[in-house]
C-alpha cells in the first residue's frame, strides 16, 4: 500500500500544472517537477544542488527563512509567502510559496516541500492599481458625501475624507479594519442585516439607521449600500452616506464563503478527483474540483453522472464522451489530456477548462485535474481579434500605397511620350 502511495504521489508531484518542489533542510533542491521548472526556466538538473538564495530576488532572499527555521524546530507546521524569483533569462517573477515540512516516523525532520503558484501577472495586476491609486484618492476625496467601498472581508479597502471627517476618525483606524470596534452592539446588528441583505440579493438597499461616532454622539444617516463585483468574482460593498444629523459612520460585516483557499489535497489550487477505473465510481474531489465544474461533489457519485452534469448538451455530451472514453481506454498517457472543453456549472454558467488524468493501473485508480482557462481563453480571443483588425488595416494602407505608386509611374510615362519631364520621383 505505501508503494501506491508512494507512486500515486510521485505521477501527481510529476505532472500537476503547479510548481513543486522538494528541498532538503540545507535548503538545497533536490527534486522539481516540470511545472517549477518552466516557470524558473531552468532545467532540473540545473536546479538540483542550488540553494533557494540562488534563484531568489536579492531583496527577498530572507523571505521564509525564519519560517523554514521554525518547521525544523517543531514550532510551525505550515507557512505561505510571496517571494520574487529570477528566471536564467533574467526575468522577474513572482511566485506564491506554500510550505509544509516532511518528517519521518521518529518526527525527525527530512525536507521541505514547497508548491510554488505562479502569481506574476497578479502581482503586475496589483502594480497598476497602486500606480492608479493616487489618482482614484484624488478624485473622491474631491465628493463631498463620504464614500466607501469594503472588501469580501468586510475591511475598508477605501475611504474618502468626507467619511473620516463624519466618523472623526483617521483613514489609517479604518483602512484593513471593520470599523464597527467603537459602536454599540445593537448598531452592529442593523448593519450587518443589512450588508449581508446587499450580498446576498444583489439589490441596492437604502437604510434609515443609527450611528455613535468615535467621540458618543449617536448620529441618523441614510446609507445607500450597492453590491459590485470584479471579472474576479470577488465580492465589494459600495457605500454613499448622506449624514442628516451631522456625523456618519456606518459599517459592514461580510461572512463570505472563501472558496479559493486550498491546502494539499483537498486544498491544492488545482481541481483534482479520483475515481476507480472498473467501476467509475467517484472516491474523492477536493473543493477547486467542485468550484471549476461549479457542481457540489454529491452530483457526482459515479463518472457518467459527470459527463450528464457538465455537459448537457446531448450532441456535444456524446462526442466529448467517446473520445474521452476512448482516450482513457487506451492506456495512452499522452491521449489523456483535453484542452478547451467546454462545460456547463449547475447554475447554467460556460466555462472552458483543460482537464488532465493520470491512471493509476495497478491501484484501480484515475486521477483526473482541472483548470479553469475561462478568463485567459476570452483575453487570447480578444487579442486575435484586435491583431486580425490591425493586420487587416495594414495591409489595406499598403495597397493603397502600392496603387499610388503605379498611378505616378504611368503619369511619367504619358509625360515621357510627351516630351515632358516626369513629375514623380519613384
Amino acid at each position: 500500500m505505501d508503494n501506491k502511495i508512494d507512486d500515486s504521489f510521485r505521477i501527481l508531484f510529476e505532472q500537476t500544472p503547479v510548481g513543486s518542489v522538494v528541498v532538503g533542510l540545507d535548503k538545497k533542491f533536490q527534486k522539481c517537477n516540470t511545472a517549477f521548472c518552466r516557470f524558473i526556466g531552468y532545467s532540473e538538473d540545473e536546479l538540483i544542488g542550488k540553494t533557494i538564495s540562488d534563484i531568489t530576488h536579492p531583496e527577498d532572499v530572507n523571505l521564509g527563512m525564519n519560517e523554514l527555521k521554525l518547521m525544523v524546530e517543531g514550532k510551525l507546521n505550515i507557512a505561505t509567502v510571496e517571494r520574487r524569483y529570477v528566471r536564467k533569462d533574467g526575468s522577474i517573477v513572482w511566485g506564491e510559496v506554500s510550505i509544509s515540512i516532511v518528517r519521518d516516523t521518529n518526527n525527525k525532520p527530512i525536507c521541505f516541500l514547497p508548491i510554488i503558484q505562479d502569481i506574476t501577472q497578479r502581482k503586475l495586476a496589483d502594480k497598476k492599481f497602486r500606480e492608479s491609486k493616487d489618482y482614484l484618492d484624488n478624485i473622491i476625496n474631491s465628493i463631498a458625501s463620504p464614500i466607501f467601498v469594503k472588501d469580501d472581508k468586510l475591511k475598508f479597502c477605501l475611504v474618502n475624507n468626507a467619511l473620516c471627517t463624519l466618523l472623526n476618525l483617521p483613514a489609517e483606524k479604518l483602512i484593513g479594519n471593520t470599523g464597527y470596534e467603537n459602536f454599540p452592539k445593537e448598531q452592529n446588528e442593523v448593519f450587518l442585516a443589512k450588508d449581508e441583505e446587499v450580498l446576498k440579493s444583489g439589490k441596492v438597499n437604502i437604510n434609515e439607521e443609527f450611528l455613535t461616532d468615535g467621540k458618543g454622539d449617536i448620529r441618523t444617516i441614510i446609507t445607500r449600500k450597492t453590491l459590485y463585483t470584479d471579472l474576479e468574482g470577488n465580492k465589494y460593498i459600495v457605500g454613499v452616506i448622506n449624514d442628516i444629523t451631522v456625523l456618519k459612520q456606518t459599517a459592514e460585516k461580510l461572512k463570505k464563503q472563501n472558496d479559493y483557499i486550498k491546502m494539499i489535497l483537498d486544498n491544492f489550487p488545482i481541481g483534482i478527483a479520483t475515481n476507480e477505473i472498473d467501476s467509475g465510481k467517484v472516491t474523492y474531489i477536493n473543493r477547486k474540483f467542485c468550484e471549476i465544474y461549479g457542481w457540489p461533489k454529491e452530483e457526482f457519485p459515479y463518472i457518467n453522472f459527470f459527463f450528464e452534469k457538465v455537459f448537457p448538451d446531448m450532441e456535444y455530451r456524446q462526442l466529448m464522451q467517446t473520445k474521452i472514453l476512448a482516450d482513457l481506454s487506451s492506456g495512452d498517457i499522452e491521449r489523456m489530456n483535453w484542452d478547451n472543453l467546454k462545460i456547463t456549472t449547475k447554475a447554467g454558467e460556460h466555462r472552458i477548462v483543460n482537464a488532465i488524468n493520470i491512471p493509476l493501473t495497478d491501484q484501480n485508480i484515475m486521477v483526473s485535474t482541472v483548470q479553469d482557462i475561462t478568463q485567459r481563453k476570452k483575453a487570447e480571443d480578444a487579442l486575435k481579434n484586435k491583431v486580425d483588425e490591425l493586420n487587416q488595416t495594414i495591409s489595406l494602407m499598403i495597397g493603397r500605397e502600392l496603387k499610388m505608386i503605379e498611378l505616378k509611374k504611368e503619369i511619367n510615362e504619358l509625360l515621357k511620350t510627351m516630351g515632358k519631364e516626369k513629375k514623380y520621383d519613384v
